[in-house]
């Protein structure tokens, strides 16, 4: 099925970003304060569209579609990668244009360039990206 355009107040792409901080290392490194925190390393990115609730916000849609990484065993068993301490195979740095994953790099590198292009797309457009300091804030 097809959907309408909507207009930006109705309807966003929210682009879904995971790295290898846990929450609680996240919450340290930022203090109380809640400083600018700028995220370069991610191991997966998703995207996926949110709607416009009753309340102030969004609401985001089950359903994820994904940027990086494309290789199965990346998507499927990165948990097991990290606590073998394989972070650097699992890690894609998106302002280094030749930070790969080793297993995507062979045929997947150009995922990386274009999800390059959206986060400098999306910073262009809102001079920064919004961070989470805590999971409900991705709702």
């Amino acid at each position: 099925t097809s959907r309408d355009i909507a207009s930006p107040d109705d309807r966003i792409v929210v682009v879904h970003g995971h790295t290898v901080l846990i929450w609680e290392a996240r919450l340290e490194a930022i203090g109380a304060g809640r400083p600018s925190m700028q995220l370069t390393q991610f191991t997966s990115v998703n995207f996926r569209h949110a709607d416009m609730k009753a309340d102030p916000g969004h609401k985001q849609e089950n359903q994820k579609f994904h940027i990086v990484p494309k290789d199965d065993t990346l998507r499927k068993r990165w948990r097991d990668m990290l606590k073998q301490g394989r972070e650097n195979d699992l890690v894609c740095d998106v302002y280094d244009r030749d930070s790969v994953p080793p297993l995507d790099r062979a045929r997947n590198s150009h995922c990386y360039d274009g999800l390059r292009h959206v986060i400098a797309a999306g910073e262009e457009v809102c001079h920064e990206a919004e961070v989470s300091y805590h999971p409900q804030e991705t709702e």
